[in-house]
């Protein structure tokens, strides 16, 4: 079940994921999240670059992102959900439409402390 496969994903591998997060979150370096370049469509790759000074086409970057959006790698807008798809939803946080009581202590037990340090709420 979704569930299953979820908890299994959360047991196997959140103690790895922790510690790797948490050395980006300890560092003097920018960190940057997946959900904000997702709702920004992309273009947060444009500052984040800018960030860096690091030198790029931007008409040629803007290409690029306009190219692989959600929507033509998918065929669908953006929470059109098929569950067969990589891109099931398309839509970050979405797993938590299947949460369990057994995932909210997980969570709860395990990784509260955590997801309030990368600045996320429980």
């Amino acid at each position: 079940s979704d569930e299953e496969g979820i908890m299994h994903c959360f047991r196997k591998t959140s103690k790895y994921l922790i510690e790797l997060q948490r050395s980006w979150m300890e560092s003097t370096s920018p960190v940057y999240k997946y959900e904000d370049l997702f709702e920004s469509k992309g273009l947060m790759l444009l500052d984040i670059l800018d960030d860096l000074n690091f030198d790029f086409d931007r008409s040629h970057l803007l290409s690029v992102i306009n190219e692989n959006t959600f929507k033509k790698a998918f065929g669908r807008n953006p929470g059109e959900v098929d569950i067969n798809s990589h891109g099931r939803s398309g839509v970050s946080g979405s797993w938590k439409a299947h949460r369990s009581d057994e995932m909210d202590e997980f969570i709860e037990r395990e990784l509260s402390r955590h997801i309030e340090l990368t600045g996320y709420e429980v």
